[in-house]
């Protein structure tokens, strides 16, 4: 009898185990997840230049001289956004040099959403040398993108992007690593050193 007895509290004892291990799991990703920078330059500066930005941001972006400017009022929720996000990349890649995408979350940036009159999402204004030329609100074509990015930059000139200095950046020959050390003193965010 007090084998069978055993047996149950090593099966319960076994089941409470993986359960703690299945909790951690999802924890270490929560820990992954809040650590990792969010990047912040989408496409590369030889591209447009596409950024993530804070509402400080905006007049400086909207008053930017002889490039297309477009505006892109978004969230991380939102499936149309999220839609919407690879279309824009593949055609303003297309319009390097003369268009750069600036986009901004309106859940970090509310107080801008409702300066502009943001209503829905994705909300998207073309705009040059300061002025609004063009907007649309949802979802859109590649095509009709492309027509609206090909109509606003044409008579444009391709900004000259700049040669890379020798020797910056990293050595191609010798990537990165990919475990790399952890800082001494590191401490996951929201959490104290004893």
């Amino acid at each position: 009898m007090s084998g069978m007895l055993e047996h149950q509290y090593t099966r319960r004892i076994g089941f409470a185990l993986l359960g703690l291990v299945a909790l951690s799991a999802g924890g270490c990703d929560k820990v992954k997840q809040l650590t990792t920078p969010k990047p912040v330059v989408v496409a590369a500066m030889s591209g447009p230049v596409t950024r993530e930005l804070r509402e400080a941001d905006y007049p400086g972006l909207v008053a930017t001289k002889d490039r297309l400017t477009v505006v892109v009022f978004h969230a991380t929720w939102c499936g149309p956004c999220k839609n919407l996000e690879p279309v824009m990349a593949k055609v303003a890649n297309e319009f390097s040099g003369v268009a750069q995408v600036g986009r901004f979350d309106v859940d970090h940036c509310q107080t801008l959403g409702r300066q502009l009159g943001v209503g829905g999402i994705p909300d998207v204004r073309f705009f040059l040398n300061g002025k609004q030329v063009d907007s649309f609100l949802g979802g859109i074509s590649e095509a009709e993108l492309r027509d609206k990015f090909q109509a606003y930059s044409r008579g444009l000139t391709a900004a000259a992007t700049p040669a890379p200095a020798p020797g910056a950046g990293p050595d191609p020959a010798k990537p990165a690593p990919a475990i790399q050390r952890m800082q001494k003193d590191w401490v996951p965010p929201g959490m104290k050193k004893l």
